[in-house]
């Protein structure tokens, strides 16, 4: 028979926490991120349209990829904290497995 350890539940709760605060905040980057794809289209079909000129489609279009370049980039961090985490919760678990 082994000895069990004992489980710190304030470090595994603090993770779940940590997670669960990433995914909003993945959830909503992505959100921000369609409202800008959304923009860009609209953007294009303006232009297409004759509705705008192609001077204020490029100044849009360079603001809108820049905006869209920036959450791409933040999504993709806190994806990858996301994973982070996840192994560090993981490896505890194994741990304290019986």
């Amino acid at each position: 028979m082994g000895i069990i350890k004992k489980i710190n539940l304030n470090s595994i709760e603090e993770i779940i926490e940590e997670i669960d605060g990433l995914t909003f905040q993945t959830k909503f980057l992505q959100e921000q991120h369609k409202v800008v794809m959304d923009q860009i289209k609209l953007n294009k079909s303006s232009f297409s349209s004759g509705n705008i000129s192609k001077d204020v489609y490029n100044k849009n279009n360079i603001i809108l990829e820049k905006e869209e370049k920036k959450l791409t980039k933040k999504i993709n961090k806190t994806v990858e904290r996301v994973q982070k985490v996840s192994e560090s919760i993981q490896k505890i678990m194994k741990e304290h497995r019986i």
